[in-house]
């Protein structure tokens, strides 16, 4: 998709990936690094959860905000598990 930078899956789903226990993921958070189209995002992420059969939950954040890592929800992410989805 144009403008994507980077995505990263965060949350329970990233957690249950690295091994962490937990109750089985009811959603997938992801996290949009870039200036892609909010519209192809989330058409993106309908898509998918069609095919997952759970939801997706798009986060969309620039490069420079990512970067910064100013934000809360930003340092959040960042200080948990992760899995880095190639583009």
């Amino acid at each position: 998709m144009s403008g994507v930078e980077r995505l990263v899956i965060f949350g329970s789903w990233a957690a249950r990936y690295h091994g962490r226990p937990g109750p089985q993921p009811n959603d997938v958070d992801l996290l949009v690094i870039g200036s892609p189209s909010r519209g192809d995002v989330y058409d993106a992420a309908e898509r998918a959860e069609r095919r997952l059969g759970i939801s997706v939950n798009p986060v969309l954040r620039s490069v420079s905000a990512w970067e910064s890592g100013g934000e809360g929800l930003l340092r959040e992410i960042a200080s948990g598990p992760t899995v880095v989805v190639e583009v």
